[in-house]
């Protein structure tokens, strides 16, 4: 069977969580062009929110002081007050990343890991509207756009309405829509008929069962899931599933219990994890999989 995991380990999609986030802040304009420009990026994954004055920008977090020395809102901003702003890396996040990185046994990858967050802290960028991005995309290039859904400012027409737009104005682009509310993700479906729609699982499988065609999992919480979520593979065998985040050995190994179902129902299905950094994270992968074939 290992074999096989070897096999899967092999076809599967790099997605770049939040463009190339450890070359550059999240989300911001140069993790952005970089993850489109790079050829071992298979699709780039991206968060979308609207501004004070009705524009769509790519940013995860609401609050900007995360990442800028603002403490307002996306939402109690406009764009031009935005734009303004020089984006630094996440003020917590990084930090969770230098422990864990620091935690791992010294590696090529793991060395390669410390010099990217090390060169990161210095670095400043701006801020990416929705519309730049698909403006430079290139069209085979696969774009993973979440919409949010848990704050109702979200569930407006405004928003919602503001991505459909783009999206079909855009309909050339390899666009792939998901988010976490069905009612929301249901609607996107009916109204962008050349975008792939689907759904973000954090805990909950029931949205599985609804006809949308990929889904995005939190790896992290998903151990005790993964037969279920196999036997969801299993039924469609077409659809796309996303699995974030992959940085360290441990969230390799908790991809590799869904990899090992997998190749017990001996299904070859391409999966996509979402990482930080590609070129870190096939680094790591190439390890481990020696390490199997050992």
């Amino acid at each position: 069977m290992e074999s096989n995991v070897v096999k899967l380990l092999e076809n599967t999609k790099y997605d770049a969580h939040k463009g190339e986030s450890w070359k550059y802040p999240e989300n911001s304009y140069g993790a952005i062009k970089s993850a489109l420009e790079n050829p071992e990026v298979d699709a780039v994954e991206f968060d979308v929110r609207m501004t004070k004055d009705c524009k769509l920008i790519i940013r995860h977090d609401d609050s900007m002081f995360t990442t800028s020395s603002s403490f307002k809102k996306v939402s109690d901003m406009t764009l031009d007050e935005l734009k303004k702003l020089s984006i630094k890396a996440h003020k917590i996040d990084y930090f969770i990343h230098r422990y864990q990185i620091l935690n791992n046994k010294k590696t090529e990858y793991s060395n390669y890991q410390k010099e990217l967050l090390k060169q990161l802290i210095s670095k400043k960028d701006r801020i990416i509207t929705l519309e730049e991005l698909l403006q430079i995309a290139p069209n085979d290039k696969k774009l993973l756009l979440e919409v949010k859904g848990s704050d109702e400012y979200y569930k407006t027409d405004k928003y919602s309405k503001g991505i459909l737009e783009l999206v079909n104005n855009y309909s050339m682009k390899n666009i792939l829509i998901h988010g976490f509310d069905s009612k929301l993700m249901m609607w996107f479906q009916e109204h962008a008929p050349k975008a792939v729609v689907g759904i973000g699982i954090s805990t909950d499988l029931k949205p599985l069962d609804l006809p949308l065609n990929h889904a995005c999992f939190n790896l992290s919480r998903m151990n005790d899931q993964l037969k279920q979520i196999v036997d969801a593979l299993e039924k469609r065998p077409e659809r796309e599933f996303h699995f974030w985040k992959v940085d360290t050995r441990k969230e390799l190994e908790l991809y590799k219990l869904f990899l090992n179902e997998m190749a017990k129902r001996e299904l070859n299905s391409t999966t996509s994890i979402m990482t930080n950094d590609v070129k870190a994270c096939k680094m790591l992968v190439k390890d481990y999989k020696d390490s199997l074939e050992k």
